[in-house]
C-alpha cells in the first residue's frame, strides 16, 4: 500500500497566484491603495508605500497586463 500524501503538503500544493487582493490583505491596506502604489500615484504615506513595495518584491509580483487591458487600462 502506497503512503498517503498530506493534503496541502509541498508535494501536492500548487503555488497560488499572488494578486493585489492578497497583497492588500497581508499589508492591511485596501486594494485601491495597492493599486496606487503599483501605479506610483501620490497620496500614499511612505510607510504604507514601503510596506506594500516590500510585499510586492517578496512575492515577485508582476501586474497582469492582459487583465488590465480587459478593464480598458494600459
Amino acid at each position: 500500500m502506497a503512503k498517503a500524501t498530506k493534503i496541502g503538503s509541498s508535494a501536492t500544493r500548487k503555488r497560488q497566484k499572488v494578486t493585489i487582493y492578497s497583497i492588500a490583505r497581508e499589508a492591511g491596506v485596501s486594494v485601491p491603495t495597492v493599486s496606487r502604489v503599483i501605479n506610483r500615484k501620490a497620496g500614499i504615506t511612505e510607510e504604507t508605500r514601503n510596506k506594500v513595495n516590500s510585499l510586492l518584491k517578496l512575492y515577485n509580483f508582476k501586474p497582469s497586463y492582459p487583465a488590465s487591458s480587459i478593464l480598458g487600462r494600459t
